[in-house]
Order: C-alpha cells, then structure tokens, then sequence
C-alpha cells in the first residue's frame, strides 16, 4: 500500500525528491513519486500532492490527474513550488482549501542539495502547513498515539472486545480498506442529501473496530470536512440508553468545549422533526465557526453499530431508524449515515421503506491477505513502550498464519482471542513462544481452553461443587437465557446483555471467571450503576462448543414446553380428569426436567404443575407392566433436614461467592449443590399445584 503519491511535471523532478525526503524524515514512509499521476498510482494511495508550477499547468495530462483524483474521493493537496500566484490557479483548484505555498518566501527557508540536481528551497511555514494537513488524512496506525494518554497500562490485544477510538493506534491490516471507504465517505459528502454507507460483512470480519478505531479516529482528525459523532450502539435504548444518540451528541459538544444541558438534547430527540434538527445545526454551526468565521460548517457523521437491530420490532430501534432518515433527507445540516451490520441483513436494509430514495454506499469488507494478518499478530506489540516491550516468536507467527489459513470462519475474530489470551498468559516473561501456544490448544481450542480453565479455577474454590458436571450446571444456568439464548422460529442464537441482578446467584462467580477469562464483557452504564454482563463476541454461540451444545438443547425443551402445555390446557378443559393425564413414562421424565431449568420453570403455571403431579399419581397406580416405571435418577432424593432452613454456622468462602451447602444424609458427605434465591422456593410442586415455600 502506498499512502501517498506525489505528480509532478518533467520539469519538477529535484523539488519531488526533495518533497519525498522531507516526507520520509516526518514519517510518511511510503510515499510514491510518480511523474505521470497514473490512474493506478491515484488508485493505490490515500492521498495525491501535485506539485504545481507553471509547467505543471501548462501539461494537460497532468492537470487531468487532479481532476480525476477528486472524483476519486482521494485528499488532494496542491504544493505551489514556484512564483506563482495562487489566482493563477485554475477555478476549483484555488478554492479547495489544500494549496499550500512552497516556494521560498521572507521567513526562514530550508534548502536541499542534491549531488545530480540543483539545489532546491522550500519555505518552512508553507511546509508546516502540509505537514498539519496531512496529519489529517493519516490512515497508518503509527500516526497515533499508543499507549493512550490516561490509560498508559492498556493492552495492545483486545481479544473479542471491539477495539475503539483509543485503539486506532494498534488497528492493523486494514489500511487498503480505510483508503478505500474514506474515499467513498469524502464522495459521498461532495453529494446532496440521502447519504447513507454500510460497512458489512460476516461476523467476526472486525466490522465494529473498523467503525470504531478505524473511521471513527481518521475521520476525526479531518474537522475541517467532518463532525464524527462517537459510534452508537442501537441494540439497546439507542436514543437515550447508554451509548445511545443523546450521550454521543453531549460527548461531541463536551469535546468542543461547547457543553450542551442533557435535558435539552433529550427534549430534542423526543421532539425529533425541526427541534432535532435545529439542536445539531447548530452543533456543526458552532464548530465551523470555532475554526474559521465565515467557513462551511463539517458534514456530519452519524454511525452506528450492530445495525441489524433498526429493523427489528423494539420501539426504541424504530425511532431511532426513523429519526436518522428523516434528519439524513435533507442538507440542515448535511449528514452521512454509517451503518455497520451483517452482510446478511443488507437485503432487508434495501427493503426498509424508512430509507427509501437513499443512495446505498456498500462497502464490503474482505477477507484479510496473509501480510494482513501477519501486521495485526506482529503491530501492536511493536507499539509497546520499550520498558514493556512484548517480542513474539518468529516461529508463533508463521504457526498462526498456518492456522488461519484452515481455520473456516471467523478467523480475524479466533485470532484476536488467541493473541489477547498468549499476552495475558505471557506477560510476566514478556515473550510469546510457539509452545505457549500449542498448550492452549491452538487457534482451533483456544475459547474451549479459556472455558476449561474457568472450570478448573472454580474447582479449585473450597466453596463451590466438588463435582465438574455440578460446576457446569451452574455455568448453564448463568449463561442461558440470561446472556445468551435461542431466537424463537429462527432457528438461531443471539447475545443478550443481562443485569447482575437478573444472573442467578449461585451462578455469577462462574461469569465473573468468564469476565476474567474475557469470554464475558463486565460493565457499568454510568458511573454507579448496577454491572452489567454481556458475550464478549457472537462467535462464541458457534465456536465454544459447550455452548453451542447446550444451545441446541433449548429448542427441544421448547418443544417439550409446548406439548405440557397443550396436554394440561386439555386436562384442563375434561375436568382434570385423570383419563386425559397422558403423560408417562420418558414423556413424563421429560417434562419434570423442566424442574432443574429455572427460566423455563418460571413458564409453569398451577395447572402445568397440577397435570404433572396427576400425571405422576396416575403413573404410580398403574402397574408396572403397562406403563414403564421412570429411572430411579428422576425421583427426588429423600434428604435429611431441611434445605431452606438457615443454620448457625458461619458463612464459608464459597458461601459468600454464591455457593452454598445442601445437607446431606449424615452417612454420607456433603454435596454441594445450589440453594433457591430467597422467596422463590422449592420447585418442586405441591399436591394442590403450587409451589412449596422454603
């Protein structure tokens, strides 16, 4: 990839090279000089400088390399590099605001000699004028800062957590598709309203860091052109929930130093219509005015991540979705819409009739090259200070690469995991070896082994079940429905956010393991607020297979769900008759597991578990050559004393984590198994129906 390319007249050829060398001293490392301003040359690099003087203009071909340039949406930058007045310039190019002065003037001037070529001059302040110009239109990641300034201890690997602005200095191997949206954004700007550019793919392609830390950032640094809103997560409460659109509107006017009253940016939302549209003209108003009076106000740029869910049925999605196109339909002010979703669910975008008469950008993102992911293993480490400076074996990444070669799908997210958890485990001895990475089971068992090692550290707690599958179950309950569950009729599984109070207790030190283990996401909405928990990425509904088994398990719970239901509303509806309680044997078995499954206990009303206890009373009187007597593993055990009742010993460790002791048979030792929330009770139902109260 060549970032920059510089045209020049035939004429020209000492001031290019001098320009080159002055480039390559302040970091532009790959800078082209190209004489001709070839379509490929334009093509391959993030931004054009020509090199104008009159020879320059008097050459048409080159001349038409600029034109063509700026309908290709590349920065253009115009270097004067002679006595030439800038009136002179044709129209269009003078009122770009990219022409910059080179030629020497009173101030200090550097001047470069040249063994071959006359000795060139170039005035200073028309050079720190390009230099800050060209900061603006960055896209490598060593153009920003890492370690962030007020986080000096961040890690370089995010693993499944989507980098974000902060990070734009560790995003690598997507520096051709940076170029290549960032032109098609400065496009679409250049158009009239309806400016609508999604960023799709599959899951797990990186499509929220490239929002994120890859946009987001470089568009940012070019205020002049654009008003990037902090990216808005509209999975849940998009307009006033945490990272909705009323929060990135006051953190864009609190970065302005221009702070706008939250009531105010509420009031205007739920208003929508003009008052919306007043509130943000007069945002990118007050920042065109900060730089420049009389200057264009920037376009401003509205993103979006995990856009699928505007087209979903929640209210507060469909306002959002609403709200957007109605702003995006006209020039006051002007506005592009970012939307990063599922390439899946691009057709359905297309059929939305709220984006109708919009001018679809689609902007696919590709598989990555192998050099691609060879700069996201080899970048961020290369970014560490020195003091903590992290060296990766040369034989882990060709391993890696190999790797992902076969790895199927989402290989950029495998691979985020598999580096955060090496750096992790590596930190101390501060290099990563090809065999810290066999141990963790490779990219292929690299979330299974995060999730075992969940397991064994729980184990090792004097608190929690001795017994592995007992640990499991409790992961079970903690994980589903709560964080992750099956999307009813679709067939398919999706990621929930769930509050610590919604997390059964016995269960949640097993999701603060999988919070440490970074399979699970911990976070506050406000400073304050309750935690919440969250599926760190969607690939862990298909690649951790525990899951994922257990998953598949739901849909026939469901089913035996359904049919309880429709067999107790018949026995219902016969007079509870015991002629109608048909359900024995395996299909009786069935429908009492329901029992250990909290969230689908909760579905059971009293005739649900009044048909159950008469399906059972039926079955105990019928001999047992007619109906098959259920495994004995199905009876609840008879045990000594009683679970709800509190004793006076002190609380263990494990106690005061969630887990709790269940008495057992004095003749035998104790099992540890989980103690019912206070107020819900014995699942187990009564004679009459209702549930027993501990």
């Amino acid at each position: 990839m060549q970032p920059i390319c510089l045209s020049y007249s035939k004429d020209d050829g000492a001031e290019a090279k001098a320009l080159g060398l002055w480039l390559l001293e302040n970091g532009w490392t790959e800078a082209l000089i190209d004489d001709g301003a070839s379509g490929e040359a334009i093509r391959r690099c993030e931004a054009v400088i020509f090199l104008v003087s009159r020879g320059w203009l008097a050459d048409e071909e080159r001349r038409a390399g600029y034109w063509r340039s700026r309908s290709l949406g590349k920065a253009v930058f115009c270097v004067i590099v002679d006595a030439l007045p800038i009136e002179d310039l044709p129209s269009g190019m003078s009122v770009s605001g990219r022409v910059f002065a080179l030629a020497p003037d009173d101030e200090a001037s550097m001047v470069r000699s040249f063994e071959a070529d006359r000795a060139v001059t170039f005035s200073i302040r028309g050079l720190d004028a390009l230099r800050a110009a060209l900061v603006q239109t960055r896209v490598n990641a060593r153009f920003f800062a890492w370690p962030p300034q007020n986080e000096p201890d961040r890690a370089p690997y995010r693993g499944l957590e989507a980098l974000d602005a902060v990070d734009a200095g560790v995003f690598f191997g997507r520096d051709a598709e940076l170029v290549e949206a960032l032109d098609a954004l400065r496009s679409l700007a250049a158009g009239g309203p309806g400016r609508l550019f999604i960023v799709a793919g599959e899951a797990g392609a990186g499509k929220s860091s490239f929002l994120r830390a890859g946009l987001a950032p470089r568009l940012g640094c070019d205020d002049a052109s654009f008003l990037f809103l902090p990216v808005i997560r509209s999975t849940e409460g998009g307009l006033f929930g945490p990272g909705g659109l009323a929060e990135a509107i006051s953190d864009a006017a609190r970065r302005r130093g221009r702070p706008l009253p939250d009531t105010d940016i509420r009031e205007a939302i739920a208003a929508g219509g003009e008052s919306f549209r007043r509130l943000l003209e007069d945002l990118t108003s007050r920042t065109a005015a900060e730089r420049d009076i009389g200057a264009s106000p920037p376009t401003l740029v509205i993103a979006i991540d995990q856009a699928e869910s505007l087209l979903c049925d929640n209210d507060e999605s469909r306002r959002l979705a609403a709200l957007i196109a109605g702003l995006a339909s006209e020039d006051r002010p002007a506005v592009i819409i970012v939307l990063a979703m599922r390439l899946s669910d691009y057709g359905a975008l297309q059929r939305e009739k709220l984006f109708a008469g919009f001018r679809p950008c689609l902007f696919a993102l590709p598989s990555m090259s192998r050099d691609a992911y060879r700069s996201v293993i080899e970048g961020p480490a290369g970014r560490l200070p020195p003091a903590g400076r992290m060296e990766i074996e040369p034989a882990l990444v060709e391993a890696l690469l190999d790797d992902l070669d076969e790895s199927g799908d989402d290989p950029l997210a495998r691979l985020a995991f598999a580096l955060q958890s090496l750096y992790r485990l590596c930190a101390y001895d501060r290099i990563i070896r090809k065999a810290d990475y066999e141990k963790c089971g490779r990219l292929a068992g690299m979330i299974d082994a995060a999730a075992g090692r969940v397991l064994a550290i729980a184990g090792a707690d004097p608190g929690a079940p001795r017994d592995r599958d007992a640990r499991l179950a409790l992961l079970r309950r903690g994980l589903i429905p709560w964080l992750a569950c099956n999307v009813p009729g679709s067939g398919t599984a999706r990621r929930r956010r769930a509050r610590m109070r919604e997390i059964p207790l016995d269960s949640l030190p097993l999701i603060e393991l999988l919070a440490e283990e970074r399979l699970v996401t911990r976070g506050v909405d406000r400073p304050g607020d309750e935690p919440t928990f969250e599926l760190a990425h969607d690939i862990l509904l298909d690649r951790w297979k525990q899951l994922r088994d257990w998953l598949a398990e739901e849909p026939a719970l469901d089913e035996t769900m359904e049919k309880l239901k429709r067999a107790a509303s018949e026995w219902d509806a016969h007079g509870r008759s015991a002629e109608w309680a048909k359900h024995a044997g395996a299909l009786l078995q069935k429908a009492e597991s329901i029992y250990a499954k909290p969230e689908f206990l909760a579905r059971l009303d009293a005739v649900d578990r009044a048909y159950l206890i008469a399906c059972r009373e039926r079955q105990k009187s019928t001999p047992r050559t007619d109906v098959s007597h259920p495994p004995r593993s199905c009876k609840s055990p008879r045990r000594s004393g009683s679970p709800g009742r509190a004793t006076t010993r002190s609380a263990t460790r494990g106690e005061r984590a969630g887990w709790r002791r269940w008495p057992g048979p004095a003749s035998q030792p104790r099992s540890w198994r989980p103690v019912l929330r206070v107020g819900c009770g014995d699942p187990r139902p009564k004679q009459d129906g209702t549930r027993q109260r501990s």
